[in-house]
């Protein structure tokens, strides 16, 4: 396709719906161009910041908030050239395992376990073949990660659910946004995350505090070794207690409902995508780099790394 001679802006976005020229979940600084003769070339900018990439006919121009100017260039000289030059740089996708090729059935709103159930005997019912389930925020107590809603999705069931779906060949993935609710004392992973220290600070030394579907909440640091291992314990812990097959990570973009960190604000109800601050103050530094690093730290295990099923983490 062509490109239209304007100004683009980079920004990581957490976008409802995708519309025409709106940001979405990730940006890539890159470049492929495909001259009449078939000779092209590429230029890739590694940097994680915003920046607005203004694009003539004969020039780009970067402008970017903060960073370094790491250019590469990739010289094909044809288009298939370029893209193996520029993956040879970033990487290859990810390895797949062989479910994640089948029939998945996902959506928001399933109240409770046993429409899940339901859901899943009127696929075999209507001879539908369905490879895997997934849960979103439905199964949380209060849209809090790691937890399971004891009404709605009692953790017993949960886990006779599961072993079922495998007894079917069949596999269960799960929701997790990395927003931990905040100031709730009561909630075991937000102690463990304030006593290893491994959050996003802000300029004053506190917790960065955001707004997401439970309230306000701080954030992992997945580039610190202590949010490293707080979010791999987590996770350990969630998987003893029910065998998840795969994570569906959400809202890393990173998304806030809020402009900006939340400096003081009134209590707001959870799911609310109202922001409930009184005031704010933005930080842009780590939002493009937060959903690389949670990638990073999720597939970066060689040690328990099986190839014939390898970890599944769709972003």
């Amino acid at each position: 396709f062509k490109l239209t001679q304007k100004t683009y802006t980079l920004w990581n976005h957490d976008t409802p719906a995708a519309s025409a020229d709106t940001n979405l979940y990730g940006s890539h600084p890159f470049y492929l161009q495909v001259l009449e003769d078939g000779n092209s070339h590429g230029a890739f900018l590694l940097n994680s910041n915003g920046m607005d990439v203004d694009y003539q006919s004969d020039h780009l121009t970067y402008s970017t908030i903060g960073g370094v100017l790491d250019f590469y260039f990739f010289t094909g000289p044809t288009a298939d050239d370029v893209i193996e030059q520029y993956n040879a740089l970033i990487g290859y996708p990810t390895m797949q395992p062989y479910w994640a090729f089948g029939f998945h059935q996902c959506r928001y709103g399933m109240p409770n376990l046993e429409y899940v159930e339901q859901v899943v005997a009127n696929y075999s019912a209507a001879d539908i073949p369905l490879d895997t389930m997934w849960g979103d925020i439905d199964y949380m107590d209060v849209y809090k990660d790691f937890t399971w809603d004891p009404v709605n999705y009692p953790v017993d069931q949960v886990q006779n659910f599961t072993a079922q779906l495998h007894d079917q060949h069949q596999q269960y993935v799960v929701i997790l946004d990395p927003g931990i609710k905040y100031n709730d004392t009561s909630y075991t992973p937000f102690n463990e995350l304030v006593q290893n220290g491994g959050y996003i600070y802000d300029v004053s030394g506190d917790p960065f505090v955001g707004q997401v579907w439970p309230g306000y909440t701080i954030f992992p640091d997945f580039m610190n070794s202590d949010g490293q291992n707080y979010w791999s314990e987590q996770l350990d812990t969630l998987l003893q207690t029910v065998p998840y097959d795969g994570l569906w990570v959400d809202m890393n973009e990173i998304s806030n409902f809020c402009s900006g960190e939340c400096t003081d604000g009134a209590p707001v109800p959870p799911s609310s995508t109202t922001c409930g601050c009184t005031s704010s103050s933005r930080s842009e530094a780590f939002y493009a780099q937060f959903t690389r690093d949670e990638a990073i730290m999720l597939y970066d295990d060689g040690d328990s790394f099986d190839p014939e099923n390898p970890p599944y983490a769709l972003q």
